[in-house]
């Protein structure tokens, strides 16, 4: 995230969201395929994840998907 309090990372599964500091995971989003990317919004307050079958995940940060 652009404050560097999260880290986002795509998977086969979905979505992973990791506190930096204690390198816990915040909590996973089950995003239905695996993904090939995965971007913030400048503002901390989405991420946008793209899948393979090509489908865009739009995540809201702090409680969960749309």
């Amino acid at each position: 995230t652009p404050d560097g309090t999260q880290v986002l990372v795509g998977n086969s599964l979905g979505v992973v969201i990791i506190d930096v500091a204690s390198r816990a995971v915040i909590r996973t989003v089950n995003t239905g395929a695996g993904v090939k990317s995965v971007t913030v919004t400048p503002d901390g307050g989405l991420a946008l994840a793209l899948t393979e079958s090509g489908e865009l995940v739009v995540i809201m940060l702090a409680s969960g998907p749309y």
